[in-house]
């Protein structure tokens, strides 16, 4: 290669990913709150989840992006993980449309006669347009622009790219030239991060017939492969549920490509039965055809055996005890979108607030030693870590109900550690006594009540609130008439008066974070 056939290629290259992440951000954006309503709406079943993943990474045109995005829906609690996986499997096959963009390219589809257009109207909309949603699709629809540009260029500069390896040397039906193939398929994904990427330099090296055909399907399956890298980097130092759905990615992947190269000959034998014209010059639309039909074979194996997968994954990877103060929907790939944020933020608070439940049952019934359960309940460790995570959510552009959202987490975030400190007052203080200051009655509604205080507010717990301040005001003045008649020391008297005080405290407390933490969302696991 010359200079110029390596800068052009350089600068296509470029441009594809510069239009990829563009096309990126103008999409997430432009989704904005209404991304989680279109999740729940489309993942509902297998063929819808495995829909939607086609269809994000067909428009975003990288399924390393959707995959990073999907740990952080996992994370946040807004997909469970057969939903997540089932979007994963989609967005394989969804990356097929960017072997195909690439094949029509090759077969000398005017490029610029869509794309220039669309880049120009994208910043028209992006500079012009004072509606934000507009803005983000116009940034959207010219990185679309931007990418089939990067395309052009690579199959003007890059044609020969694959000649670098010394792939010619083997012969096509030799084991240790699709090995070698498939390794550095392998290799250029996971170094450029983009399946999209590697496939375009792969495709557009095909238009010139560089290497043979097995040759080019075992770069095809490498690259396919490779793009596991992106979610496995992602879930470094992540959370179990990130962990989970990147290796579910990378076990389907690995599945695949096994399958794929078993059946390499039988594969190809009907590819280009299908294209019917086995010639080099069209090996790039052969090469996209047969892209297409392992990935179709691997979402038909996942459909068999998707069950059995997710139970050894959740076998292999536990998610932390819900005691322990390890989060376990915050990590830096909720970051990634501010919804996404938000909703683990409830969830985690969520979690902080059935633990505080679970110590309050505890101090509520007698045969239950406090001072030996309430250590092994990790709540403050808990609140340090979400008030770090709510630090670097608060960086982010959280705008409009996100923005008014998060400040309603804030203000349950501190009744989170104002419940905190009054509940390890009423465990400082004698089991004995703190068991005499509450009536019978009283002990029985607060029992009644943290059974249903981690739920919407119904009309039945409302009842059961205004029970207990009615019966708490008749203890308070039960005993302060005990104690006007000696009948209970006057230490002691006030020692119960304060723990009724605390108790008191506690509910107002409790209905306050509930108010916010449990209005139409739904709960995290117990």
């Amino acid at each position: 290669m010359n200079y110029s056939e390596i800068a052009t290629a350089l600068g296509g290259l470029g441009l594809l990913l510069l239009g990829m992440s563009l096309l990126t951000d103008g999409l997430k954006a432009a989704a904005g709150n209404h991304l989680r309503g279109f999740l729940e709406r489309s993942t509902q079943t297998r063929a819808k989840a495995a829909a939607s993943g086609f269809l994000m990474t067909a428009l975003v045109q990288s399924s390393g992006a959707v995959v990073v995005a999907l740990l952080g829906f996992t994370n946040a609690g807004m997909l469970r993980l057969k939903q997540a996986a089932w979007v994963v499997f989609g967005s394989n096959v969804g990356t097929t449309v960017t072997a195909w963009i690439v094949a029509l390219v090759g077969l000398q589809f005017k490029v610029t006669a869509l794309a220039l257009p669309m880049i120009g109207v994208g910043m028209l909309l992006r500079l012009t347009n004072g509606d934000r949603k507009w803005s983000n699709i116009g940034l959207a629809m010219a990185g679309f622009g931007v990418l089939f540009v990067g395309l052009d260029l690579l199959q003007s500069g890059f044609a020969d790219a694959v000649a670098w390896l010394p792939l010619d040397q083997f012969q096509a039906q030799s084991f240790a030239a699709i090995g070698y193939a498939l390794l550095s398929g392998f290799l250029l994904t996971a170094l450029l991060q983009s399946s999209s990427a590697s496939l375009a330099i792969i495709l557009s090296a095909a238009v010139s017939g560089i290497f043979s055909p097995y040759v080019g399907a075992a770069l095809v399956i490498g690259a396919n492969l490779g793009s596991t890298m992106m979610a496995v980097l992602a879930s470094i130092g992540a959370t179990p549920n990130a962990k989970r759905l990147a290796a579910i990615h990378v076990m389907m992947n690995v599945v695949t490509a096994l399958v794929a190269l078993a059946l390499l000959q039988p594969l190809w034998w009907f590819t280009t039965w299908l294209v019917s014209d086995p010639s080099s010059v069209n090996l790039a639309t052969d090469l996209a055809v047969f892209h297409s039909l392992f990935n179709i074979l691997g979402l038909a194996l996942m459909r068999v055996g998707d069950q059995r997968l997710l139970t050894l994954i959740e076998r292999w990877i536990s998610l932390p005890p819900f005691r322990s103060g390890k989060a376990r929907y915050l990590d830096s790939t909720v970051l990634e979108v501010p919804a996404m944020g938000v909703a683990a933020l409830v969830n985690e608070q969520q979690r902080v607030f059935r633990q505080h439940i679970l110590r309050l049952r505890t101090l509520l019934h007698d045969e239950i030693d406090a001072e030996s359960r309430r250590d092994q309940v990790a709540t403050g460790e808990l609140l340090q870590v979400i008030t770090d995570f709510s630090e670097k959510l608060s960086q982010t552009k959280l705008q409009g109900e996100q923005a008014e959202d998060f400040v309603e987490l804030s203000s349950s975030r501190h009744f989170l550690f104002d419940l905190r400190r009054v509940l390890e007052q009423l465990e400082q203080s004698q089991h004995a006594r703190l068991q005499q200051s509450l009536s019978d009655p009283l002990k029985q509604l607060l029992i009644k009540a943290l059974h249903d205080i981690d739920a919407p507010l119904g009309a039945e717990l409302e009842a059961v609130v205004m029970q207990i301040q009615q019966q708490r005001h008749a203890d308070h003045q039960a005993l302060l008439v005990r104690i006007n008649r000696g009948e209970i020391p006057a230490i002691e008297g006030t020692e119960a008066l304060q723990l009724l005080t605390l108790w008191g405290q506690v509910l107002e407390l409790m209905l306050g974070i509930q108010k916010v933490l449990f209005p139409t969302l739904p709960q995290a696991d117990k």
